[in-house]
């Protein structure tokens, strides 16, 4: 995984991550009787969003915030769709809600940790991502 991260420098965060970490593991448990007991668990890290105008990056780094801040977008409208239980969720907007459809919208138990500043200069950013769990708090798998 460090070999494929990425991180770069912006005006916000000397050690910004350039993109989501998707950790998926697989369990499965056979019994002496033939029963089979299937498991997943997906970790799932979402690089922040970033407003180009604080971060001040350019160049591929305002590339990589674009694509990070598109990613992000197409799972709040995931979540808003599921959240409001419309009758289509667009998982294909983005390769991450494509990769987190199964765990977002199918038979599963879904735990969202944000991590909020406290520091009054990140107090948008913080909101946004307070707003978005609230959302994704509402969100009920059948």
């Amino acid at each position: 995984g460090l070999r494929t991260r990425v991180v770069g420098k912006t005006r916000c965060n000397l050690y910004s991550s350039r993109s989501h970490v998707i950790f998926v593991l697989h369990v499965e448990q056979s019994s002496p009787q033939g029963d089979e007991k299937l498991g997943k668990l997906t970790l799932v890290d979402l690089a922040g969003s970033e407003k180009v105008s604080k971060s001040d990056c350019a160049g591929e780094t305002f590339e990589e915030a674009k694509k990070i801040n598109w990613s992000l977008s197409a799972l709040g409208k995931v979540i808003d769709a599921l959240a409001e239980q419309r009758p289509h969720v667009p998982y294909r907007d983005s390769q991450l809600t494509r990769v987190l459809q199964e765990a977002l919208g199918g038979n599963c138990r879904t735990t969202l940790l944000v991590a909020a500043s406290g520091c009054a200069q990140h107090a948008d950013e913080t909101l946004s991502s307070l707003r978005f769990a609230t959302r994704a708090k509402s969100v009920r798998n059948v």
